[in-house]
């Protein structure tokens, strides 16, 4: 995620200083804070000063967030392909090993995609169940 697009996914970026918006590209691009520093032309304890300032935490997990989701529709859009290359080989692969080890993934994608669908289906009840809560205590003198 670059600079622009991180001013894009945070409301939290137009209170922070142009070296602060670097920082939050830096830290989402290095493996740690030190080389995340480095990146952004400060120092560590700068960049830890900042971690403690909470609109430039927010943007922080603003820009990790928005990261986690491109990557994800990068994903999901190679996904197609990927089963369907699997099926490919299950069904015709010369090689039996091969075939056979496509036929579990098929089932392993298939138990992994189901336990994934009643994780996030038990979640969306439980947002539910936590918004008629906070919906009947705003309710209740």
């Amino acid at each position: 995620m670059r600079v622009g697009e991180i001013a894009e996914v945070s409301k939290n970026v137009k209170r922070l200083t142009a070296r602060q918006v670097a920082a939050v590209d830096c830290l989402l691009e290095k493996t740690s804070l030190t080389a995340a520093a480095e990146c952004a032309g400060v120092s560590r304890q700068t960049l830890y000063n900042w971690l403690a300032i909470d609109e430039f935490k927010q943007a922080v997990d603003d820009a990790k967030r928005a990261s986690v989701r491109q990557v994800t529709r990068r994903l999901a859009g190679a996904l197609g392909a990927s089963v369907d290359q699997v099926i490919s080989l299950a069904r015709s692969a010369e090689d039996e090993a091969v075939r056979l080890r496509a036929a579990v993934a098929i089932g392993t994608m298939l138990r992994d995609l189901d336990t994934h669908g009643e994780i996030d289906e038990r979640l969306s009840d439980l947002e539910e169940l936590v918004q008629q809560q906070i919906k009947s205590k705003r309710k209740t003198p």
